[in-house]
């Protein structure tokens, strides 16, 4: 048994000392048999009682804290801690500071404050941290009798902290015939969960411990945390994607990344000037280029006769694709590759179109007026934004997944919404006329 002292509350009355040690002794040997106990008791109350009498012959291990200051973790050593204890006895005369400010190392499993006073605030116990954060708590009240005090009984009390209702509760008066077992004397305090509460904490990640009363608070606290909550999944989505997914490598801008980079060239052998042209180059991107061009032959009775070489070694990741602008953008759309891909900005060549009229017509310069004039006006690329988006709706039409991106329009309609049932609730609460019965 290890003995210390103990914390200093207002000196109990005499009478009331016996049948406080008659409780106390009775509750170690029955319910709390078997568990490891640490005992705290008052000062004035160990003055009256004989603790070397009451502590003897008790077959469960019991440890004896006394405590001068309130700052108990500075005055022990390391070994000198108490180790993990099943149940904290606490008896005194009031509400001691160590329900209030437990140190760092007292986590009990259960909690039994036996107050030897005839004030007894049992709402006050339940709410002090210690209490709070027990899993089994009981309180002993004293149910004091003037006339004979020596015949004075304990109540028995405990909470429910999460249920519809968590005021105090009685389980009954004390004896030992009652109270037999552990389970007895602490009653699972969370047999009710209370359901909604629970549901609004974990969704909002808040614990709100005192709702408002007034009107617009409440619905001004209901739109804040729901907007905060929205904040909340998105940051933490981005973050977490962010910090998650590998990242990827820059994309290529320039014909000077592509020749420096460790892709190859791939295009269709059908007799375009490019691979010749590459390959007598003296520009030494150029030359570079052409040195790492593969052509691929055409294959004749498939739809794009061959371009589908390229297209699977392009998504291999092996080797970027040399065709005409427009053409290739096309090409995997239709492929449904259009979001695999990407094209270079800097251009390797451009592919003009061009009319093509016998030598020497002599009315090519009207085609060249108005192909000019539709250029100036920007018809032709307008024309040529169309089709393309055209395209791209015809491969793209299945329903996207919905994102972050998708749900801004409808949250800010439910701002707006909110913020106009505000307004509108305002008016009619303000021009309401006040009536009153006669």
């Amino acid at each position: 048994m290890c003995r210390a002292g103990v914390s200093l509350w207002p000196r109990p009355s005499p009478s009331w000392t016996p049948v406080a040690g008659r409780v106390l002794r009775e509750a170690l040997t029955g319910p709390l048999s078997g568990h490891q106990v640490m005992l705290m008791v008052d000062d004035g109350v160990q003055r009256s009682l004989s603790l070397d009498l009451l502590l003897t012959g008790l077959t469960s291990p019991t440890v004896l804290l006394h405590t001068t200051t309130h700052n108990t973790d500075n005055h022990f050593t390391t070994q000198q801690l108490p180790t993990a204890q099943d149940v904290l006895v606490m008896v005194g005369t009031g509400s001691p500071w160590l329900l209030w400010s437990p140190p760092g190392w007292l986590s009990p499993r259960a909690v039994l404050v036996l107050v030897a006073a005839q004030t007894c605030s049992a709402r006050k116990h339940f709410q002090s941290p210690l209490l709070q954060n027990t899993p089994s708590v009981a309180l002993l009240c004293l149910n004091h009798k003037p006339q004979t005090p020596e015949y004075s009984t304990y109540s028995v009390m405990t909470h429910f902290p999460l249920s519809a209702n968590p005021e105090p509760v009685s389980l009954g008066t004390w004896h030992p015939d009652t109270f037999t077992t552990f389970e007895d004397l602490f009653p699972d305090q969370f047999q009710d969960f209370g359901g909604t509460g629970v549901s609004v904490i974990s969704l909002l990640s808040q614990s709100v411990s005192q709702e408002p009363r007034v009107w617009v608070s409440r619905g001004l606290l209901g739109l804040w945390l729901l907007a905060t909550w929205v904040l909340r999944v998105s940051y933490t989505s981005n973050l977490m994607a962010f910090l998650t997914v590998p990242s990827l490598p820059p994309p290529l801008d320039t014909l000077e990344q592509l020749a420096d980079a460790d892709l190859r060239l791939c295009m269709l052998d059908y007799g375009e000037f490019v691979p010749e042209a590459l390959a007598m180059s003296t520009h030494p991107i150029l030359a570079r280029l052409g040195a790492k061009l593969d052509l691929v032959p055409i294959i004749d009775g498939i739809l794009y006769e061959g371009q589908e070489g390229c297209v699977e070694l392009v998504l291999a990741g092996t080797h970027a694709h040399v065709e005409t602008y427009s053409y290739v953008r096309l090409l995997y759309r239709d492929l449904g590759h259009g979001g695999q891909v990407y094209p270079l900005n800097e251009q390797l060549y451009l592919g003009n179109l061009a009319y093509f009229f016998t030598k020497n017509t002599p009315w090519k310069y009207k085609f060249d007026i108005g192909m000019r004039r539709l250029v100036e006006a920007g018809l032709v690329w307008h024309w040529y934004t169309d089709f393309m988006q055209d395209k791209a709706k015809v491969r793209e039409s299945r329903l996207p997944v919905l994102s972050l991106s998708h749900l801004q329009g409808p949250f800010l309609l439910l701002v707006v919404g909110g913020g106009l049932a505000t307004i509108t609730l305002l008016a009619e609460r303000l021009l309401q006329p006040n009536t009153t019965s006669p």
